[in-house]
């Protein structure tokens, strides 16, 4: 996840939940295969991390400083 700056500038890139990163020890996830959006699914105003992964849909929540997949 990157944050955003303003004036369409990003921070630099940093993995913010292990459950959905890319390399096989976090998750294995895939750009091309495994749709990851931002999304308050539970109704705090802080975005969750939403991940479709074949059958599946998982959530991480934001817990402010961190996020928690369960």
């Amino acid at each position: 996840m990157a944050l955003h700056r303003g004036g369409g500038r990003f921070e630099q890139a940093q993995l913010v939940c292990r459950g959905f990163g890319y390399h096989d020890d976090a998750g294995a996830w895939r750009v091309d295969r495994h749709l990851r959006i931002l999304a308050d699914v539970t109704g705090d105003g802080r975005v969750d991390i939403v991940g479709f992964g074949g059958p599946e849909v998982y959530v991480a929540r934001n817990l402010f400083r961190r996020f928690r997949t369960r």
